[in-house]
């Protein structure tokens, strides 16, 4: 999997946005449409966990899809640290770590979504 683009969606999460977040639906969408006439598809959600490792919690393996690659970010005193990227097993139970690469830290459009 390579990622070229970035697609920064807002936390919808009114309660516990600290430690939780919530994807609108119709961003999703609407950003996955996007991605479609670029003739790109989505392969991934990053997150960030405050003051936690890097690692998938209870919550992110209930709501994570298993074709999906999900990038964490641990930070830890407001700053942040190496992402780690996983993917969930088919059968939902796990999440195995992925290598992951960063090539290049350049933001190539701004979602409105």
């Amino acid at each position: 999997k390579v990622a070229l683009q970035l697609v920064p969606l807002a936390n919808q999460r009114t309660d516990s946005a600290r430690n939780r977040y919530l994807i609108d639906p119709m961003s999703f969408r609407r950003a996955q449409e996007r991605l479609d006439r670029d003739g790109l598809e989505v392969i991934g959600v990053y997150h960030s966990h405050p003051d936690h490792a890097p690692a998938p919690s209870a919550f992110d393996r209930e709501h994570a899809w298993p074709w999906l690659s999900y990038v964490i970010v641990g930070v830890g005193a407001g700053h942040a640290g190496d992402p780690k990227s996983w993917v969930l097993a088919d059968d939902r139970g796990t999440f195995a770590e992925e290598s992951i690469t960063i090539e290049e830290r350049k933001a190539v459009w701004q979602s409105p979504y």
